[in-house]
């Protein structure tokens, strides 16, 4: 059944979720909130969605955990920030006030992923634990993360200096004129 409106046409009122691809009625969508509309996954699809997610979350934040004291005792509590000195967290969501841990040699370390991603990945023992002390991270904060290159850091900080040097250079010239 077509149902014409002046600005738009409805199809018998039946919408396809994008994940199972049934053609469900309107009830069997989430309503869009703040908005007009529905959502993509029917009920039923969304409903799996989330229960896996929070599975994985739940796990994640466990395998974490175990994790934490380890890392407490091998960077400090709190720890600092090894370029600016800034007093970092563990747990905290500010991500500024948040610890990085850095490759320190060019990304090639057993560890290819985020470390942090990497614990809440794997659980704590022996074998783990051995994996991540020959990785020796370096603590960042956020900023210092962000500025840093993981690979070729070598050359990335020559070019730096070589920009500062030519900089200073150019300002003595300018005051001498």
């Amino acid at each position: 059944m077509v149902v014409w409106e002046w600005w738009f046409v409805h199809i018998s009122m039946n919408y396809i979720c994008s994940i199972c691809k049934k053609s469900k009625p309107e009830t069997e969508f989430y309503a869009r909130k703040g908005s007009k509309g529905i959502w993509c996954r029917c009920k039923s699809c969304e409903k799996v969605r989330r229960t896996k997610y929070r599975g994985n979350y739940y796990y994640y934040h466990k395998v974490k955990g175990q994790w934490l004291p380890y890392l407490k005792t091998k960077y400090g509590n709190p720890p600092k920030c090894q370029c600016c000195g800034k007093k970092l967290s563990w747990t905290t969501k500010v991500r500024i006030l948040m610890v990085h841990l850095d490759h320190q040699n060019g990304g090639e370390e057993l560890i290819k992923r985020t470390p942090m991603s990497w614990v809440g990945k794997n659980r704590f023992c022996e074998k783990n634990t051995k994996i991540f002390e020959l990785c020796d991270f370096g603590v960042l904060c956020h900023s210092c993360n962000k500025s840093l290159p993981t690979k070729n850091r070598a050359m990335w900080l020559k070019s730096v200096t070589d920009y500062i040097y030519r900089h200073e250079r150019s300002k003595i010239s300018h005051t001498l004129v």
